[in-house]
């Protein structure tokens, strides 16, 4: 690009079909594109140009099937991989709206994990049914509650099977999943998975990578996606901080400490209040609390971009844990720079391994004490912890970069019958589940 004498606000992506022009876009860095409305059944030509004025600067091209999920014919796998396809196929299986935002509530923190990398999106509910896109390489994104019913699994997992089958590398990125609920073949079937949540039991499973939940689209503006902007753009925010802090080491920011959530759904969370009751009203001074009823509260919660702009101006935020130690106002407020202060729990090592947040082991007794100790050196603290946040970023999107091309070592794959065995006995563990439940709520309603 640089050869052509253009700038990249000159250069543009040409996306070209089956010989067909499909969309033309400015090239300001590496784009996401959707281009699942276009695909039918059939082998696809797929063409990406970069173009300054009409001058081809780049040109990438390959071949793929798209199949509809009842097909059953046999197909070639050299008709579906090519060798030398550097397009990366990520499948999305989660509805398109979702919390009142376009997209998925993580659609905006997966893209940032994905940028760089050529990506080609298909959904679940566009034009094509179910559309199934093979490559050397695909991702499967899932969001394991929704829907929760046993069908939709047994749909993931024919994907699953299918793609194995012919033979092309297969990862998974598990979102949600805050109970560890999802069917077993997930794990079984992989090659690689990145999940949300950390549970013992699953360190068994050596090719799986735990990450944060990350932070929920529209938490940052279009303009304000780009990963390095946003960085730059919020060293020079502390910069200024310490600047303002004349070297003192104890730069404020207009709110002390934040919570906003409901406290009902912890222990913690009611050690929390207690502790925050205890320390009296000087505690609470520079502080800004919102309670609310439940998770992800319309009524009595805040706006995405309201809650953002509050993370911005607070020191730490308190982060007890709810049904699971971790949540999402953790890397929220590493996305704005404030301290989460972190309930002492072996999940963060996994999930933020060595990372630098001040641990509190109870809050009732411990919330004071580490508030202050922490405050002694804040700037430096504030440093340290945004550093740390945005390597640790940096280090995911390497290795998940490493894995969709290939650099990790492929699992052997037993055969279309042990997968579908795997996938029919996780899908029958999760109906009996389901309809344990059932027979739960028929009985207590009666009772009532």
């Amino acid at each position: 690009v640089s050869g052509c004498g253009a700038s990249s606000e000159e250069m543009a992506l040409r996306i070209i079909l089956n010989g067909d022009a499909v969309m033309t876009s400015t090239l300001l860095h590496f784009p996401s594109v959707d281009i699942s409305s276009h695909l039918c059944p059939g082998e696809q030509e797929l063409e990406l140009e970069v173009v300054s004025s009409s001058l081809v600067a780049a040109r990438s091209r390959s071949n793929f099937l798209v199949s509809s999920s009842g097909e059953t014919d046999k197909v070639d796998p050299a008709e579906c991989i090519r060798p030398g396809d550097g397009t990366v196929v990520v499948r999305f299986a989660w509805p398109v709206k979702d919390a009142g935002v376009e997209g998925h509530f993580s659609q905006d923190w997966v893209d940032e994990l994905l940028e760089g990398l050529w990506v080609l999106r298909v959904t679940t509910s566009r034009a094509c049914k179910h559309p199934h896109v093979y490559s050397k390489s695909s991702l499967l994104v899932l969001d394991s509650i929704w829907p929760q019913r046993a069908g939709h699994w047994e749909e993931v997992g024919r994907y699953v099977c299918e793609v194995r089958s012919m033979g092309g590398r297969l990862g998974l990125m598990l979102l949600g999943d805050e109970y560890a609920q999802a069917p077993s073949f997930l794990y079984e079937e992989s090659d690689y998975l990145f999940k949300n949540y950390f549970f013992p039991s699953q360190l068994a499973h050596s090719h799986v990578t735990f990450i944060p939940l990350g932070y929920k689209s529209g938490y940052w503006d279009q303009e304000e996606k780009h990963v390095g902007q946003r960085r730059d753009w919020m060293m020079e925010m502390m910069e200024e901080e310490e600047a303002q802090d004349h070297g003192r080491g104890r730069g404020r920011r207009k709110f002390r400490w934040n919570f906003v959530g409901n406290v009902y759904s912890s222990e913690s969370r009611l050690d929390m209040m207690e502790a925050i009751d205890s320390l009296g009203a000087e505690f609470s001074r520079d502080a800004h609390m919102n309670l609310t009823t439940m998770w992800n509260d319309f009524s009595r919660g805040m706006a995405t971009r309201s809650y953002r702009d509050l993370l911005l101006r607070s020191d730490f935020t308190l982060c007890p844990g709810g049904g699971n130690v971790e949540t999402y106002r953790v890397s929220e407020a590493l996305e704005a720079g404030s301290i989460p202060v972190l309930e002492s729990s072996i999940a963060f090592e996994h999930i933020y391994p060595g990372h630098p947040f001040p641990y509190i082991s109870n809050f009732s007794r411990d919330l004071g004490p580490v508030l202050l100790e922490s405050e002694e050196n804040l700037v430096e603290l504030r440093k340290e912890v945004f550093s740390y946040w945005w390597e640790l970023k940096g280090e995911i999107r390497k290795k998940l970069s490493r894995c969709l091309r290939g650099r990790k070592e492929q699992r052997d794959y037993g055969g279309e019958g042990r997968c579908a065995a795997n996938v029919d006995k996780s899908v029958r563990t999760i109906q009996d589940s389901i309809d344990a439940e059932l027979q739960r709520q028929r009985k207590l309603a009666q009772e009532l």
